[in-house]
């Protein structure tokens, strides 16, 4: 699953994909494959960067807590912590 850049508003349909992704790796449970779920988990955080980026100026506690979600689902991929 790919999405949009960072700097573009979370569509619902982002959303939505995202989670129907999380119910699927979900379903696998222990089958599933562990590079699916760090793909998973960077395109989580790519989600969560657009989410705080969206809501900076507006709700700066929802963006803190939005940014720091994405940098645990990157932690959780493997990923560099930004």
């Amino acid at each position: 699953m790919t999405g949009p850049a960072p700097s573009s508003p979370a569509r619902p349909g982002d959303i939505s994909a995202l989670l129907g992704w999380c119910l699927d790796l979900m379903r696998q449970g222990a089958a599933a494959d562990p590079a699916e779920i760090a793909a998973y988990q960077q395109a989580k955080a790519r989600l969560l960067d657009q989410i705080a980026a969206a809501h900076a100026a507006d709700d700066p506690e929802l963006a803190s807590r939005a940014r720091q979600a994405a940098a645990r689902a990157r932690h959780a991929s493997g990923g560099v912590h930004r």
